[in-house]
């Protein structure tokens, strides 16, 4: 566990230092299986941010750099209005930089605590749609996996761990209020799915996770009709706040 730790610092370091020199990062976090609180020493290092772009793609005439990636590693930044837009439609692997564990944040300037400050500007209920669809993607890919048997039953445990943590993380974003990455009430159980305990002697989903899926599935549809989420984010203080970052730098 050392080595792992030792390992992913020296990788989260190097990484840092490529996204400061090809870019001006705003904040940059964990993402996947780190971020969720469901990694193991096997996991990738997924890492997430936001950036802000030259004033060269403000005023003049470069082209607008809407997305950062490195090719050397599962790291993908996002230019700030591109960033702003997929955080007030909710996407569900941009908004859950808003959530992070402080130590799950790897680096934040002043403008990006500014967006971490304001959180509360980019929740909707557009989550209901964006969280839905892409558990009922996630759910399909499931059991096409796992009646075709075309996957093995960690990465099919995987992703039936994920499954559970989508809907647990939008119910609670829809009736609360709030964004919580770090998935700590259910760290166990999902730990517990993504060991493999809820696949049967085939490596398909048991009846016990089809119904602990379907409670899961209930209580979402129920945080949908409590929601006290506005309709639409609040797009005109984003607006403001992006304006205020770019004057700022510019």
């Amino acid at each position: 566990m050392w080595d792992t730790l030792e390992n992913r610092k020296q990788t989260v370091a190097e990484t840092l230092k490529k996204i400061q020199q090809r870019c001006h990062p705003l904040l940059v976090g964990y993402g996947g299986s780190i971020a969720y609180g469901l990694d193991t020493p096997e996991s990738d290092i997924d890492i997430r941010g936001i950036f802000l772009n030259s004033p060269e793609e403000w005023i003049g005439l470069h082209p607008e750099t809407e997305q950062l990636r490195l090719n050397d590693s599962d790291t993908v930044l996002y230019g700030l209005r591109k960033g702003i837009k997929l955080l007030l439609n909710g996407n569900p692997n941009v908004i859950e930089l808003l959530g992070l564990l402080p130590e799950h944040i790897l680096f934040c300037s002043g403008e990006g605590k500014m967006i971490l400050d304001n959180a509360n500007i980019f929740l909707s209920q557009k989550a209901a749609s964006t969280f839905g669809a892409f558990a009922v993607n996630l759910r399909r890919q499931i059991q096409k996996q796992a009646n075709e048997g075309k996957t093995d039953a960690k990465t099919l445990s995987k992703e039936m761990a994920h499954l559970i943590r989508v809907y647990a993380m939008g119910s609670e974003m829809l009736e609360d209020r709030r964004v919580t990455t770090y998935r700590a009430f259910e760290h166990n159980l999902l730990m517990d799915i993504r060991a493999g305990n809820y696949l049967d002697t085939h490596q398909v989903p048991t009846a016990d996770y089809e119904h602990l899926l379907g409670n899961y599935m209930d209580a979402f549809n129920t945080a949908m009709t409590r929601t006290c989420l506005p309709a639409e984010p609040d797009w005109e203080k984003a607006n403001a706040m992006t304006m205020e970052i770019v004057k700022a730098y510019l």
